[in-house]
């Protein structure tokens, strides 16, 4: 019987990852009782307990009231409790704590299939990482490649060289180097408030390798990059909790920053270090040519990043 096969797995089970109707509406029905409202359920991590949680809520009301559950189809009201039953008992005999949902379902695998059977099917490698479906999205926006790549590279060192000012994690740099890479997105639908077609472009990517925090996360990044700093009366940034806001402020104040280091998108600046003393935190700025323009972009850049680091930038250009 499939009891006895899957009783004795060859290795622990950590993570449950479902797809179809039952696992997205579990997925979006955890997201409305975390108050969060992120763009897709795809890669939404639900905890054991908020599944055993959901199910007792839902055992609770009448077929009336589950139709009026946030995150729940009223058409699915009636079958819902057996399928969150069912999701609970298999994460009960797997030990598993974490479910994982994967929006996409069997019909998108058998169009995908029949389509790669015909011969339609563009050939790629099996495994594709964060960056380079990144890279992908960004190309396909008809991005600025060059320009991307360079404020990528000019954030990436300022995090580095602030890292004890601001004691990021790795997954935080690397949702500032999706953010980077895909800043000007926008500019696929209008230059006027770009920065706002890019969150939304960016929101509904279905970005491969993010959770839908870090998306919602890498989206508001892309937002502040210019014009008005993050507040709390934008709907985009209320969305967030009090941490992620915080994080925004701070990977936002570095893209910010670094998008204004590269104004005329030259590349001429190459190399940035940083020296943190007091209230004080000095980037040295060195490169090729006349970076006159590049020390005003980041001089009229510069307000997140010293309202996120409560810190006065100072910007100095060095010979090399």
């Amino acid at each position: 019987s499939l009891k006895e096969t899957l009783a004795t797995p060859d290795f622990p089970v950590q993570c449950l990852i479902g797809s179809g109707g039952t696992l997205n509406a579990v997925g979006a029905m955890a997201m409305a009782l975390r108050k969060e409202a992120y763009g897709s359920v795809h890669g939404y991590e639900v905890l054991r307990s908020e599944v055993v949680h959901l199910l007792a809520m839902l055992e609770r009301k009448d077929a009336r009231q589950r139709r009026e559950i946030t995150g729940l189809s009223p058409e699915r009201a009636d079958i819902i409790i057996a399928g969150v039953t069912l999701v609970d008992e298999l994460m009960r005999f797997f030990g598993a704590n974490l479910l994982r949902i994967n929006e996409r379902g069997i019909r998108e695998g058998l169009i995908l299939k029949s389509l790669d059977d015909l011969g339609l099917m563009e050939k790629r490698e099996a495994r594709r990482d964060w960056r380079t479906v990144v890279q992908e999205f960004a190309r396909s926006c008809h991005s600025d490649e060059g320009h991307a790549e360079t404020v990528r590279d000019l954030s990436l060192q300022i995090f580095d060289g602030t890292a004890a000012l601001h004691g990021l994690d790795e997954r935080a740099r690397q949702l500032l180097e999706a953010a980077a890479l895909l800043h000007d997105v926008g500019y696929f639908i209008d230059y006027a408030k770009h920065h706002k077609h890019s969150y939304h472009l960016i929101r509904h990517a279905g970005l491969f390798g993010f959770t839908p925090r870090e998306q919602e996360v890498v989206a508001n990044l892309a937002r502040y990059h210019r014009k008005s700093l993050p507040k709390k009366k934008h709907d985009n940034f209320a969305l967030l909790s009090a941490e992620d806001q915080q994080l925004v402020r701070q990977l936002g104040g570095i893209l910010r920053l670094a998008d204004g280091l590269d104004r005329c998108r030259s590349g001429n600046l190459e190399r940035i270090t940083a020296e943190l003393t007091g209230k004080t935190c000095t980037l040295r700025l060195a490169g090729k040519g006349d970076l006159g323009v590049e020390l005003y972009g980041g001089q009229s850049k510069s307000d997140l990043f010293e309202e996120a680091f409560e810190r006065k930038l100072v910007l100095a250009l060095v010979k090399n």
